[in-house]
């Protein structure tokens, strides 16, 4: 019977370790559970604030697109202007050559009127002075 002793205290002895064991695992779960909850908790917040984050940069995209939009209506426009600016000057350059060509012109004229108007009367003082003149005088 001592056989039967020994038997019964080794197998005593291993429900209490395998009770123990299984205790041990219960609380290793437990707490692999509770890490792994942890865990993702902490990525689970993580991902809010990426996702928070994402959406920020994308609202903020769309802010810099349509600034970019506006700025590009804004560069046309003075592009535009520009472009204005270059024609008016070409005709205010082409008005003030045409100006000075006038004055030019009325210069030119006012210089010759004077000597037309000597150059007629020369000619007619000749044409008509001239025959009184150029014959004796009757006796």
């Amino acid at each position: 019977h001592s056989c039967d002793g020994l038997d019964f205290s080794l197998q005593k002895q291993v429900s209490i370790m395998s009770l123990n064991l299984n205790a041990k695992i219960d609380e290793i779960q437990c707490h692999q559970h509770a890490d792994t909850s942890a865990a993702l908790l902490a990525i689970r917040s993580q991902l809010q604030d990426l996702t928070k984050s994402v959406e920020s940069c994308q609202s903020e995209v769309v802010e810099v697109k349509r600034d970019m939009v506006a700025i590009k209506h804004e560069i046309d426009t003075l592009q535009a202007a520009k472009e204005e600016i270059e024609e008016l000057r070409d005709a205010v350059d082409r008005l003030e050559e045409q100006t000075r060509r006038r004055k030019i012109r009325l210069l030119e004229q006012d210089v010759r009127a004077p000597l037309r108007s000597a150059g007629l009367a020369i000619r007619l003082s000749r044409a008509g002075g001239g025959e009184g003149r150029s014959a004796p005088p009757a006796a």
